[in-house]
């Protein structure tokens, strides 16, 4: 019996752990012993129970960095904001996967946005797998890619900051006489890299040295009814921002049958703008009849959401509250399936969406990617996770 671990270091929402749930249930029943290292132990009874999973808390730090970098521009000051600014700092978290590490005694480890895990594996005669949506597993070049860039970016101290984090970490390895880690592609040098999206999704374009997995089957949800309206029915996703007042009344006022799903939003909000029109509900839908009811998108560039309804030819609005929702927009804007308005603006955010809801290119960008995909079937990710995690630990390759 072999003992695969499974870890989620940083990175806030189950989405580190749920997509995996069922390859690990599938290598349980196939006699191999499963534990997850999670970040956040909340869920895990209720998610684990009966299942003959294992689960240990993983290690964290709680108190936050004194001086942040903002913006983050690379993985490096991403990294550098959450501990491996420090040297001690870094050599305690590494110090206690050491012991996570002998403790459970891992034969392979399968990552998700675990950086000091994946530093500290080196000590180790185990397997790796690298695995995520890709936003955190940056191309293994000698020098990382710019998340974005403008007319402010200040290229130098982008690439400093990069430098001095790769400094840190070579003196942790150095200090806990670790195999040295002196550039960022001996970092992430493992023996797979599986993306849980498509390759026209990548948040750093499409790359040769991983293999994509698509997204897994969407989670159990309600029947829409959709309200009375004029127009193209449109599904929203939507977390609450400063301007969303502004997009509902415009919403309001376009008439469209419009069905949104509120995370977070106030029930004040939903008192306020809730029409004949326009109705929110409380419980997530069923994404399949989304998928085949709605015909416009609305969301925040969440790359779950993004994925499944563009599997439905759903053209999307794209609205990102934060870095890597901001990437994700232009990819999505790139393949020509949406439009992103990243400024949250009243009157940007109404011309797109009327672009959108009027210019059948998009609806056949969409139709596109979805012939793109016609095969794809969603049981991937488990099926190839189990598979690629049994020939690693049988033949080594």
């Amino acid at each position: 019996m072999s003992v695969v671990l499974f870890t989620w270091e940083l990175g806030a929402g189950m989405g580190h752990v749920m997509p995996y749930i069922n390859a690990a249930k599938r290598l349980v029943d196939n006699g191999h012993d499963v534990v997850f290292a999670m970040r956040e132990l909340s869920r895990a009874e209720r998610l684990f129970e009966g299942t003959g999973i294992r689960y240990i808390q993983a290690p964290s730090q709680v108190k936050k960095i004194e001086a942040p970098i903002r913006p983050t521009n690379s993985y490096a000051q991403i990294i550098h904001n959450t501990g491996f600014s420090d040297v001690y700092r870094l050599t305690a978290l590494v110090r206690a996967w050491q012991e996570l590490y002998r403790m459970v005694k891992p034969d392979l480890v399968v990552l998700d946005h675990s950086p000091s895990a994946l530093i500290t594996s080196k000590g180790f005669e185990l397997k790796r797998i690298l695995i995520g949506s890709g936003f955190f597993i940056p191309p293994s070049d000698e020098q990382l890619p710019m998340l974005f860039t403008s007319p402010k970016t200040d290229d130098e101290k982008v690439r400093s900051d990069e430098q001095q984090v790769l400094d840190k970490i070579l003196e942790v390895t150095k200090r806990l006489a670790l195999p040295e880690i002196n550039s960022w592609k001996s970092m992430f040098d493992v023996d797979r890299k599986l993306f849980r999206t498509f390759k026209e999704l990548d948040h750093y374009g499409g790359r040769d040295d991983c293999e994509y997995l698509g997204i897994g089957p969407d989670k159990p949800g309600v029947e829409p009814g959709w309200p009375e309206g004029r127009g193209k029915r449109v599904f929203a996703y939507l977390k609450p921002f400063k301007t969303l007042p502004a997009l509902l009344q415009m919403l309001n006022k376009f008439g469209n049958p419009t069905l949104i799903y509120g995370d977070g939003i106030k029930q004040e909000t939903k008192d306020r703008f809730s029409s004949k029109t326009l109705k929110f509900v409380d419980q997530p839908l069923d994404m399949g009849l989304v998928g085949k009811s709605a015909q416009v998108a609305i969301t925040n560039a969440n790359h779950g959401t993004i994925a499944s309804l563009l599997l439905a030819g759903l053209p999307q609005l794209l609205l990102p509250l934060q870095l890597e929702q901001m990437i994700l927009a232009s990819r999505v804007a790139a393949l020509g399936v949406g439009l992103a308005a990243p400024k949250l603006r009243q009157g940007g955010m109404a011309n797109k969406f009327k672009q959108l809801c009027e210019d059948e290119r998009y609806q056949k960008a969409a139709d596109e990617f979805v012939q793109r995909n016609i095969n794809f079937d969603r049981e991937t990710l488990t099926s190839r996770l189990v598979e690629v995690v049994q020939k690693l630990l049988k033949h080594g390759e």
